[in-house]
């Protein structure tokens, strides 16, 4: 279910807060599927289901996410790891998951990050952002 719902509203971010000549003051990745406020009961019923996330609530927005590290590393990328995505949405989780990595290996640490660069020129397949 979180896969079908994700499919159509949801996405993977990867933001670089301060990035200047490849340096940067942090690393924030989130998990977020966003519905209308009618469908609140479903996000509700996701974050009970995985046990971790946080539910904001917008106007007629309600949005799901998932930034924390342990529930990435051990409950988001195993479930995308089992139900695999179709389409651009793949290749998006596919760059996620070694953003991930990159923290869960400490990688993300040193003064200049590894891969970043790799990382958007695959935006050509449809990487994050679909630029």
């Amino acid at each position: 279910m979180v896969s079908r719902i994700y499919w159509i509203e949801g996405n993977f971010n990867i933001s670089l807060r301060n990035l200047k000549d490849n340096k940067y003051n942090s690393l924030l990745l989130t998990f977020q599927i966003g519905l209308h406020i009618d469908d609140l009961d479903v996000l509700k019923f996701i974050q009970r289901k995985l046990n971790c996330g946080h539910i904001s609530i917008s106007g007629s927005k309600c949005n799901y996410f998932v930034n924390d590290q342990v529930s990435l590393i051990y409950v988001i990328l195993p479930l995308f790891n089992y139900v695999q995505l179709n389409s651009s949405k793949y290749f998006h989780y596919l760059i996620f998951e070694k953003a991930v990595n990159l923290i869960k290996n400490k990688a993300h640490l040193s003064p200049i990050l590894p891969g970043y660069l790799s990382f958007f020129e695959r935006k050509s397949g449809g990487g994050i952002g679909g630029r």
